[in-house]
């Protein structure tokens, strides 16, 4: 299966573009917040392989672009949480669980910084690191052989898990890792990652395109229904901002980020350029520190140390209840008009490249969509 250099191109990405909502990554939400995949279906449609009921909170994979998602393991979670596992989604149709060693962690280390011709020559390497510990994919019926056929050339086990919607589901595992240098102790993690194959299929959910349909449609429900309410919250040097700032304007770009995530403070001096120098008339930065509260020198220190220009604030009560709903990681940065509504899409994570270029781009875009209506 050709897709080393997606799965490392990917693990990149995650790396350097945006950062999960850590609430969302280790354990369910304290507080009343829906995310946008917020499970309202019926029971018979989400249960597990072994009958377990299947619910967002206490999935690890609820993804709907796939089919098919899984609770999570307590073993997997605790080496996911060291950084031990990786999992990455292979286009729509399945999704790679690998066991991260040492050695794989200074092979990926390796990689950056390179250039593109080095990075080219180094990747044909990865077969000598990978660990491929676990897939679940989808083939279609009567049309799968080639894609089925990748997933052999990886896998020396394939398991058909169900029949669903016109589509085969399948378990793909490795139990030989002989030929890689590992230690005792993480031979003994992998093997111990192995033996739990049958809890892992029981905990696995299939529920083809029906999720999808339901999700898409709560989440036009709920962007139609978007509303920041009638907050009144801190910026960081203890001024008040409420509606009135929104209303004032023709188009607002909201950016939510925290302190402890690295594109989020990367991005801050060009958003500092984006303010001061290229937003078109009518149109601000209002931007929403998650853990201001908890880290307010070092939020003031990363403004200062990137020119700021644009109003931050720390959500209140209200803010957390109607805004954070739509965050699933950060930076995500959304443009409302002067009514609060939505104007086109949240984006999430930070622009690889031309930030201010691009978020100027998207602000003239939705301008654009203001002006024909």
């Amino acid at each position: 299966m050709k897709k080393y250099l997606l799965v490392i191109m990917v693990l990149v990405v995650l790396l350097v573009s945006g950062c999960q909502n850590q609430g969302d990554i280790n354990e369910s939400s304290s507080n009343d917040k829906q995310s946008e995949n917020e499970k309202i279906v019926e029971k018979s449609e989400f249960l597990t392989l072994g009958g377990k009921a299947f619910t967002e909170e206490n999935a690890r994979l609820y993804d709907p672009s796939l089919g098919f998602g899984f609770i999570a393991h307590e073993y997997f979670d605790d080496l996911g949480s060291k950084n031990k596992l990786a999992m990455t989604k292979l286009s729509d149709d399945g999704i790679l669980i690998e066991y991260v060693s040492e050695e794989m962690m200074n092979f990926l280390n390796g990689l950056q910084g390179l250039s593109e011709e080095e990075l080219s020559k180094k990747i044909l390497m990865y077969d000598n690191y990978a660990i491929n510990l676990y897939s679940v994919f989808r083939v279609d019926l009567g049309n799968g052989d080639a894609l089925y056929n990748e997933y052999e050339e990886v896998f020396s086990n394939i398991e058909e898990l169900k029949e669903y919607e016109g589509k085969k589901y399948y378990l793909g595992y490795n139990s030989d890792f002989s030929d890689k240098n590992i230690s005792e102790q993480e031979r003994t993690e992998i093997e111990r990652l192995i033996s739990l194959k049958d809890e892992f299929i029981s905990n696995i959910a299939i529920y083809g395109d029906k999720l999808d349909d339901k999700i898409e449609a709560e989440k036009k429900d709920r962007e139609a229904n978007f509303n920041l309410g009638q907050f009144n919250a801190d910026t960081l040097d203890g001024n008040k901002v409420d509606p009135s700032f929104i209303k004032e304007n023709k188009l607002t770009m909201i950016n939510v980020w925290t302190t402890w995530c690295g594109p989020c403070v990367n991005e801050m001096p060009e958003l500092s350029v984006l303010a001061k120098e290229m937003l078109p008339e009518g149109v601000k930065i209002l931007s929403v520190c998650v853990d201001g509260r908890e880290e307010l020198e070092t939020a003031k220190e990363i403004i200062k140390d990137s020119g700021g220009g644009f109003t931050v604030i720390i959500p209140d009560e209200i803010l957390e209840k109607n805004l954070m709903p739509y965050v699933d990681a950060y930076p995500t940065t959304l443009f409302v008009d002067s009514n609060g509504v939505l104007v086109g899409s949240k984006m999430v994570g930070a622009p690889y490249d031309d930030v201010a270029e691009t978020y100027l781009n998207e602000i003239n875009i939705r301008l654009d969509i203001l002006d024909k209506k």
